[in-house]
């Protein structure tokens, strides 16, 4: 801020931007500090609205008329999104939600719920926690056995129909004690299924929207000259993989993040102790976690780049 930086949160939150700058307020940081503050969740809440009014667009465009847009609508759309916008009479959503304002979440960007999965018009996943449709709701609080039994019958029956999916939230697990489930894991497991019922472009069903997705960069990037940025995170699959797409520096925070126990494993598991040298048990696990990554790359969102952080930093410190 000193040195009139600009500085920028890229948020995978599935809820919109005015959540995370009450966040802010509550963890004492001034949003004003930041001059952009974008979530996964307000770029789809942009997109689904879009998508709600677009066939007076997409009309307008086809006769060379000049329509509005918001700048925080992707710049790429699937087809299957843009054919199932252009054609709808009823904006009609199934939900894997949070079980936190979805059906209000839906309501405000023109959405309602379908009766059942297989009236959907499209999927949106934005939480683990219930399914969620205008008749029924399992949540996974009250009975964990319902919630996948409606989880899995959902994912079955849409992926017979094809129906698009959005993905509010790109993150696959959450960095608790747990590392329990997000978002990003319906999308992947969705996909899947897609590809068994013999929709082998599967990927042009599912778009997931943030990290390492281009779109949230772009929209990151859009006021940025020269791209002369730098990505500061602690996950690998998203955070890095991210910044190494848009082809800016990275920052790897390893402490405290989602990576820490495994990197703290690693490094034990090459003989180095901690209590002798802290610095070589950081690089050491660090190098073991990110070669790991590496060998796998091709089952994540990398999708085969081998990722190297610019930088690695044990804290990141306000």
């Amino acid at each position: 801020k000193r040195a009139k930086r600009d500085m920028i949160i890229l948020s995978n939150s599935s809820k919109r931007q005015d959540n995370s700058i009450k966040m802010l307020l509550k963890l004492g940081f001034d949003p004003d500090d930041f001059s952009k503050i974008i979530t996964s969740g307000e770029v789809s809440h942009h997109l689904l609205n879009y998508l709600a009014s677009s066939p007076t667009m997409q009309e307008g465009i086809s006769k060379g008329k000049e329509i509005s847009r918001s700048a925080w609508v992707p710049s790429v759309i699937p087809s299957a999104l843009l054919e199932l916008s252009s054609s709808l009479t009823s904006r009609r959503a199934f939900c894997f939600g949070s079980g936190d304002g979805d059906e209000e979440y839906l309501a405000s960007c023109g959405w309602t719920l379908a009766d059942t999965v297989e009236n959907a018009d499209l999927l949106v996943a934005r939480g683990t926690f219930v399914v969620l449709d205008a008749n029924s709701c399992a949540d996974k609080k009250v009975g964990e056995e319902a919630y996948w039994q409606a989880y899995h019958q959902a994912l079955e029956r849409a992926a017979q129909k094809g129906i698009p999916m959005v993905v509010a939230n790109p993150d696959k697990i959450r960095p608790d004690a747990d590392m329990s489930p997000m978002p990003g894991t319906i999308g992947v497991h969705y996909q899947q299924l897609l590809e068994r019922n013999g929709n082998r472009d599967s990927s042009s069903l599912v778009l997931c929207i943030g990290k390492p997705f281009a779109d949230v960069y772009e929209i990151a990037l859009r006021d940025c000259p020269g791209k002369r940025a730098c990505m500061v995170g602690d996950a690998l699959e998203t955070d890095v993989t991210g910044a190494n797409a848009a082809g800016i520096d990275s920052v790897w925070v390893v402490n405290n993040g989602i990576h820490s126990e495994e990197i703290a494993n690693k490094a034990s598991d090459e003989g180095v102790q901690r209590e002798n040298d802290s610095v070589a048990h950081l690089r050491s696990g660090c190098e073991a976690v990110l070669r790991d990554f590496n060998k796998e790359s091709e089952t994540t969102y990398a999708k085969g780049q081998q990722l190297s952080p610019t930088f690695v930093m044990p804290t990141f410190r306000w």
